[in-house]
């Protein structure tokens, strides 16, 4: 569906990490693919490369990925799908509310589920961004009417194609 993804998994369990990514390239011809064990590791992955999808568990050997991007996400310029081995409603609100796409439950039968997912999830981002752009268009274009309007001294007149005043 679309062209070739980079996708970042931040999965401390090896284990849950290899199922994920043997059910994607199972899947998918066009991925990369790379694992990060830890928030330190993360952060590295993130600083070279903007990824097109991000799976993060949550709890993790150095801290909770809550704790230490939730400010964050809104800047990150990827999805960012939060995967924990329990589920919690509280933990999954905080997910949304900080920026996440989505919020997902480990299971054998939901890592056999992400390849259908990482379609879904990538068309909705971007989505999501088009919206942006076309949001950030429209306030640019108001700043600059409204540049226009505040500092010309003649009268404008606007008319439609029959003369009459708009």
């Amino acid at each position: 569906m679309y062209d070739e993804l980079y996708i970042l998994i931040l999965e401390d369990e090896i284990a849950h990490a290899e199922a994920i990514r043997r059910s994607i390239v199972s899947k998918r011809n066009c991925v990369s693919i790379e694992i990060a064990y830890s928030i330190g590791e993360f952060s590295g992955f993130l600083s070279k490369r903007v990824p097109d999808l991000i799976l993060t568990d949550i709890n993790l050997p150095d801290g909770n990925f809550l704790d230490e991007y939730a400010s964050r996400l809104p800047e990150i310029e990827s999805p960012v799908i939060i995967m924990t081995s329990y589920g919690d409603e509280a933990v999954a609100v905080q997910a949304i509310k900080s920026g996440a796409l989505d919020y997902i439950v480990k299971s054998e039968n939901t890592f056999n589920e992400i390849p259908r997912l990482i379609d879904r999830w990538v068309r909705e981002w971007r989505n999501i961004q088009k919206s942006k752009q076309a949001e950030d268009a429209l306030k640019e274009s108001e700043v600059r009417y409204r540049l226009l309007a505040d500092n010309i001294s003649d009268t404008v007149w606007l008319l439609d194609l029959e003369f009459n005043t708009i």
